[in-house]
This record gives structure tokens, C-alpha cells and sequence, in this order.
């Protein structure tokens, strides 16, 4: 599906930033959705958000707890951009997020 050895660090880390973005979004209007009564739903949008949810969800939980836990902070929930400083040191923090894209990464190719 996806060939990561043509891709350097910077493209996946686009890539990871721009998932998270579309999650973002598909969260929020599921939310909305769930909200509003079932007349007004586009049930193709519905699908696809929920789609894509389960898609990266199901990706994380082959993932390590330290890639589940950056990932979700850094990407996929809106947070502070100094997230990580009570929990690494910066240099610390550079190297896990790398290794933990890397490994997002990876486990998209199914």
C-alpha cells in the first residue's frame, strides 16, 4: 500500500501530521453527526469519517505504548505544542517521536 523506504522522515512526518488533520476533522463531525437527527446525515461522509477513525485507531493498537502515546498526543489531539515537556527532555522527546512516526508509519502498510 505504502512504500516506506522511498519516503524520508520529513514526507512521513507530513503524512502523520496530515492524518491527524483528517482525523481531526472526522471526529468532530462524527460528533456533530451523532448529535444532529438521522434525516440531515450525508451517510457517505458519515461512512468515510468513521472509516477512516477505525483506520488509524486499528493502526495504533499494533503500535508500542510510547508510539500510541505520541502519536495520539502530537498528532491526533489538539494540544499544547510543549506537550511532552513533563514527560521527556526535548532530546529525548525528538528521538521517540521519530522512532514513533517511523513506526506509525509502518503499520499502515497492511
Amino acid at each position: 500500500m505504502l512504500d516506506n523506504k522511498k519516503l524520508d522522515y520529513a514526507a512521513k512526518l507530513k503524512l502523520a501530521a496530515y492524518m491527524g488533520e483528517i482525523y481531526q476533522k472526522s471526529r468532530k463531525r462524527m460528533d456533530v453527526y451523532d448529535y444532529v437527527s438521522s434525516e440531515n446525515r450525508n451517510s457517505l461522509l458519515v461512512n468515510g469519517d468513521r472509516n477512516w477513525v477505525y483506520i488509524v485507531d486499528r493502526c495504533l493498537k499494533d503500535c508500542s505504548a510510547s508510539t500510541r502515546f505520541i502519536i495520539q498526543n502530537e498528532f491526533l489531539e489538539k494540544k499544547n505544542p510543549d506537550w511532552y515537556e513533563k514527560y521527556f527532555s526535548r532530546s529525548v522527546y525528538y528521538r521517540m517521536k521519530k522512532e514513533a512516526v517511523e513506526e506509525f508509519i509502518q503499520s499502515l502498510d497492511f
